[in-house]
């Protein structure tokens, strides 16, 4: 789970009208929290502890927690100034506290104390005024690639004869669902002053008229079900009135609350295209491991890392712990997944997320029947659109099918599944993986891990997939047995489906030039998908006329630059659908000069095809002497070489094993030296 403060993208502004002044108050968004899709649930308890010195809290099953968001509310003539937090896992911290927002005609100073603590199983909270300290609500969030998505504000809102309204997003979802509004509201007397809650989303509506506490004195967690919400539902209305007693029969009580909703998603979890998280899938076999470790790069980027760990066999490991060079060891249960198709064995999945770390490390106690572990990786960078779910099915001779919401766009994208398959045999026995959208279709077969035992992650590409395909059809089989075929294996997977961000519309930029030489400089740029041709234009810095070139492949060789000058670069794409990019920025490059050791080698008389797909041709001056010619790629390593004696003027280069891409043609003489590029393109 992941807290987001203060930014939560709500989807309408808060708007608090004010009935007994008959006035409109637009409240900006508040500390809370928003989940994507599956990436956790969030449970609440809480009790009133009005006059009372301390207060310890049971959270059930509180140590598997992610972590627990802690908050104690005052409200009175006075109100507390410090409150003390501490756990059976964590020493006492004091905090001071916040005013709440008011809404309406309330005259009462009023306090919200809020931590966030590490998992427990009780939480104990004291402050130094207990006669104006009304309730202790806790948050815990859970990482259980459950289906759910979440959001919603803490207790922020201090309201009294008025109405609050707020609308907020719901995650995508293929079919309909339920939702659940949760509302803890602190401080309602019971005196029959009243609160009223109300929420609707697709036509779906329900609502309570509250009167009483419920957890102790002053505490009611009011909970709204909306069942069968259409899918195609994007948010929920939440409606929280203290009616007046001017213009209902009921008198509304002055009370504190928060909002939180809860509802089923397509899949475990989503990202927006470009919205500032990118998802990447790493793992490793781990059968009969006492430990198995997972290096990761770059941690200074991630966000969070959701760990999985597959068991399957007669017998299945109770825990698991999860460890890493950023946080201690904690022992996980796992959630048993049962068959889909013929499947007899035990499965059972331990998940865990954890803080950004380099190494993370994972051990059951039944090695044996542990099979693998992956890691999905969350960094804070923008990146494709990803949904998906976790490892959660369990197939064996059947097939599994489910349809993937996908983002529209104007142009056609890229569309990749990533699928990591555990527990995969090298018996001969397969997986098949099929993937449809917008007409293009695409499969895999596989029969072996590859990810030390018992591990693939396996992916497919469906290509320049039309901008209009907004769902991705995806079958994964484990086929029944034919005469010589053995049919399918039993196997754990989960699915990952990432759509490419880029539009076949948007200015490519330029790429693979900073290596120029005085006569003709190969100028390459990105390639984009579906592209029809470039227009690529040059000048020299300084010149108002630009020379301008057609292209259907992603490079230009340019002729007569002037060593040591500026020469600006811009390029544009026509798309697939007749329209035309905006041209890119400028980029300037400035041919080499001429080393003086490269003065004393007469210039390659030429070098061709360039391109080359399967043999490229130096043509050396007669008068070199002896020269060597080498062929290296960009790192520097020589992937081809040859010689000529004196009085040799070809030199044959056999490049059809090498891969396409970009090479330099390094040729030398005694001290002197050249260099050329060229493209091998097939």
């Amino acid at each position: 789970m992941t807290l987001i403060t203060p930014a939560l993208r709500l989807v309408a502004t808060r708007v608090a009208y004010l009935l007994t002044l008959l006035s409109v108050s637009s409240l900006q968004a508040q500390p809370g929290w928003e989940s994507g899709c599956g990436n956790g649930h969030y449970d609440l308890a809480g009790a009133g502890i009005h006059n009372l010195a301390s207060y310890d809290l049971a959270i059930p099953d509180g140590l598997s927690a992610d972590s627990i968001v802690v908050e104690v509310v005052g409200k009175g003539a006075v109100v507390p100034t410090l409150c003390t937090f501490s756990s059976d896992t964590e020493a006492a911290a004091a905090e001071t506290g916040n005013s709440l927002i008011q809404i309406g005609t309330g005259s009462h100073l009023t306090t919200v104390f809020r931590r966030t603590m590490a998992p427990a199983s009780q939480i104990t909270v004291a402050t130094d005024d207990p006669a104006n300290t009304w309730s202790v609500v806790a948050y815990v969030y859970r990482a259980d690639g459950s289906g759910q998505s979440s959001i919603g504000e803490y207790a922020n809102y201090y309201i009294y004869r008025a109405n609050w309204t707020a609308s907020y997003s719901l995650a995508p979802a293929s079919a309909a669902r339920d939702i659940t509004v949760r509302i803890p509201i602190t401080d309602l007397d019971a005196d029959t002053r009243v609160a009223y809650v109300a929420a609707s989303a697709g036509g779906v509506s329900a609502s309570e008229t509250v009167a009483i506490s419920d957890l102790g004195e002053r505490l009611r967690i009011v909970e709204l079900l909306l069942s069968g919400v259409p899918a195609d539902v994007t948010s929920v209305d939440v409606q929280v009135t203290s009616p007046n007693p001017t213009t209902s029969g009921s008198h509304g009580d002055s009370f504190i609350f928060g909002v939180g909703i809860s509802s089923r998603c397509d899949g475990d979890f989503s990202l927006a295209c470009d919205g500032g998280q990118r998802l990447e899938v790493i793992g490793a076999g781990a059968q009969g491991n006492p430990s198995t470790s997972l290096p990761i790069s770059d941690p200074a980027s991630i966000d969070r890392i959701v760990v999985e760990v597959v068991a399957k066999g007669t017998s299945l490991p109770e825990y698991c712990t999860f460890s890493s060079d950023a946080e201690g060891p904690i022992n996980v249960s796992g959630t048993d997944v049962p068959p889909t198709g013929l499947g007899t064995e035990a499965v059972r999945v331990f998940r865990h997320t954890m803080a950004p770390a380099s190494n993370i490390t994972v051990s059951t106690d039944d090695p044996d029947n542990t099979q693998s572990v992956v890691a999905y990786i969350f960094r804070n960078e923008d990146g494709a659109a990803a949904v998906g779910h976790f490892a959660n099915t369990y197939l064996f001779r059947d097939d599994w099918n489910h349809s993937y919401p996908i983002a529209t766009a104007d142009a056609p994208r890229d569309v990749t599944l990533v699928v990591p398959i555990s527990e995969i045999d090298r018996v001969g026995r397969y997986a098949i993986i099929q993937a449809t959208a917008g007409g293009v279709t695409n499969s895999i077969t596989i029969n072996t891990s590859d990810l030390g035992d018992y591990l693939t992650i396996a992916q497919l590409v469906l290509p320049a997939v039309p901008g209009s395909a907004s769902v991705v059809d995806v079958t994964v089989s484990s086929p029944m047995p034919s005469g010589s075929d053995p049919g399918g294996d039993s196997f754990i997977f989960g699915v990952v489906v990432q759509t490419d961000c880029r539009s076949a519309c948007e200015a490519p930029a330029f790429t693979d030039y900073n290596f120029v030489t005085p006569v003709s400089p190969i100028v390459t740029w990105e390639e984009v998908p579906g592209a029809i041709r470039y227009e690529v234009c040059g000048r020299p810095v300084g010149s108002s006329v630009w020379r301008c070139h057609t292209r259907t492949v992603n490079f230009k060789r340019f002729f007569n630059m002037i060593p040591g000058m500026g020469h600006e670069l811009i390029v544009r794409v026509m798309c697939a659908d007749g329209s035309i990019s905006e041209y890119s920025p400028a980029d300037t490059i400035y041919p080499m000069v001429g080393r003086e050791s490269e003065s004393m080698l007469p210039a390659l008389a030429e070098i061709y095809p360039n391109p080359a797909a399967h043999e490229v041709f130096v043509t050396l001056n007669s008068e070199a002497g002896k020269t060597q010619v080498e062929l290296r790629d960009l790192s520097g390593r020589v992937v081809a070489m040859d010689q000529a004696g004196e009085g040799q003027e070809i030199i044959r280069l056999d490049v059809a094993n090498l891969p396409s891409g970009m090479y330099l043609v390094h040729v030398l003489n005694g001290e002197s030296s050249r260099t050329e590029r060229l493209l091998i393109a097939r």
